[in-house]
């Protein structure tokens, strides 16, 4: 599945679809809340930085109802990654790191300025 908007994906966390408002700036406000939300599930309220498998990485994205399956959630792994997801003055990026000859990733918050 490829995005023109990574930001998409984190639109609907906590929203029910079909009562959500459609105007752009309600559906921006939504995105960063959703990107919030996904920060905070990885990073806790005052994290900066955390190394993760991709395995718990897509049981976050499962359970924020991101994906339905746990296949699924890995793409959206792969789809977010590299991607800064900007919300308010930070950004949060994941990053595929090697550790040992094993994969991670790397999810950290930074500032936009």
């Amino acid at each position: 599945m490829k995005l023109e908007n990574v930001r998409e994906l984190f639109e609907y966390i906590g929203v029910n679809k079909e009562e959500a408002d459609t105007s752009p700036s309600s559906v921006k406000q939504r995105q960063n809340t959703g990107i919030k939300t996904f920060k905070r599930r990885v990073l806790g309220l005052c994290g900066k930085q955390r190394t993760m498998t991709i395995d718990e990485l897509a049981n976050i994205l499962l359970d924020l109802n991101m994906a339905n399956t746990i296949f699924n959630a890995r793409g959206l792994v792969f789809e977010i990654e590299g991607h800064k997801l900007a919300y308010g003055e930070k950004y949060i990026r994941a990053e595929r790191v090697k550790i040992e000859k094993q994969t991670f990733y790397r999810v950290m918050v930074r500032s936009l300025y």
